[in-house]
């Protein structure tokens, strides 16, 4: 089975690209749980977070670099930088729908049905990515 995530970082597939780079790749959610829901995905196939090894430390540094420039774009100005009570950014953990790792970014309000929602504010399903970030540091 062809994954879609691979196809979209090759360009076979639609979405609306944010960003691109030799490593990763960011798109809208093609069904969003807010206003602005980005996916920040890696160009190398890497299944979940489990797979994430000490080597990849820089690869997660920026992709979460890259979540917070573009959610940086739609939500801050310069009078009023953005905080992280204004959004999310991290990796669903043990479910995914599509087997590549990627990055949730969302901004606050979460606007998907209550169930859905529950995920992105519990650590058991959500793993911010400052979390998984101090994992593969220590």
């Amino acid at each position: 089975m062809t994954c879609i995530f691979c196809e979209v970082a090759a360009g076979n597939a639609p979405a609306e690209i944010h960003y691109q780079d030799e490593e990763v790749v960011a798109f809208n959610d093609k069904y969003p749980s807010a206003n602005h829901h980005i996916l920040v995905i890696t160009k190398r196939h890497i299944k979940n977070i489990r797979e994430f090894k000490k080597e990849d430390l820089e690869l997660v540094k920026k992709m979460k670099d890259v979540g917070f420039r573009l959610i940086s774009e739609r939500l801050g100005n310069d009078e009023s930088p953005i905080t992280s009570d204004k959004y999310l950014m991290g990796f669903s953990s043990p479910f995914n729908t599509v087997f590549h790792v990627h990055m949730h970014v969302l901004s606050k309000p979460i606007t998907c049905n209550w169930l859905r929602s529950m995920a992105y504010e519990s650590n058991w399903f959500f793993k911010n990515v400052d979390e998984v970030i101090a994992n593969l540091s220590s």
